[in-house]
């Protein structure tokens, strides 16, 4: 009743001719019974065995082997693009400041011995203040010098 109605609607064409014929003349897919167990002698024909689950573990098995095997080749390449040390280029930008921190220390040091230097003078008499005075001016040159090569390398 419903193809007389769509036939009416829509006349036919070559087209649909030609896809009705296709699907006559293809091919049908043969008939396989997995877990039906037909009582006749021509299906019982078309049952297929079930398949014993050892083959299926092992056909299993060797394509994980060979999915793992293709990943790891292909995770390797991308591990040797990795560099070693994670956080290089983190200590390559503070190692400039770190330089900068360690001038400063040092400056800050050497002006504090300067000053006991200079409180142990004061404390001290007249022989032993020479020998003060010279450590003096050694940790005063000293602290120059350190200067000099810290405005070299700003």
């Amino acid at each position: 009743d419903l193809l007389r109605r769509f036939s009416m609607k829509r006349p036919a064409t070559d087209d649909d001719n030609q896809a009705v014929e296709e699907a006559v003349t293809a091919p049908a897919k043969p008939l396989k019974f997995r877990n039906y167990k037909p009582k006749t002698a021509e299906l019982k024909e078309l049952r297929v065995e079930k398949p014993d689950l050892s083959v299926i573990e092992t056909q299993v098995e060797e394509a994980a082997k060979q999915v793992l095997q293709k990943s790891q080749e292909q995770n390797e390449g991308a591990l040797q693009l990795a560099p070693k040390k994670l956080n290089w280029d983190l200590k390559r930008d503070v190692e400039k400041k770190l330089e900068k921190l360690e001038a400063k220390t040092k400056k800050a040091i050497i002006e504090l011995i300067r000053e006991r230097i200079q409180k142990e003078e004061a404390e001290v008499t007249g022989g032993e203040e020479a020998g003060g005075e010279m450590l003096a001016q050694a940790v005063s040159s000293a602290s120059r010098a350190e200067q000099l090569r810290d405005e070299e390398s700003d």
